[in-house]
């Protein structure tokens, strides 16, 4: 996902939790009742399923956002591409 300078973006974690990742730049994230956690490049943050999500981009700003199925042992990239991953 690439987001512009002051974008705003929801994440639609609403049938799995998902991961963000960000690759570039850093962003203003509210996450439930958390509001105002600034997540910096390199970072991740780990975002449950069905809490309320949203962030506003400070700079031009990079992040990957993988979702996750309920056992945690596949992960979904919104573009579709698939990634296995073993968890043990």
């Amino acid at each position: 996902q690439q987001l512009e300078k002051d974008e705003v973006y929801r994440i639609d974690n609403s049938k799995s939790s998902c991961t963000l990742f960000m690759i570039e730049g850093d962003v203003i994230f509210d996450l439930g009742k958390y509001k105002g956690l600034r997540i910096l490049q390199n970072q991740m943050v780990f975002i449950p399923q069905n809490i309320g999500t949203r962030m506003k981009s400070i700079t031009g700003s990079k992040c990957m956002l993988l979702f996750w199925d309920r056992n945690m042992s596949e992960c979904i990239w919104r573009q579709g591409c698939f990634v296995n991953i073993c968890i043990c």
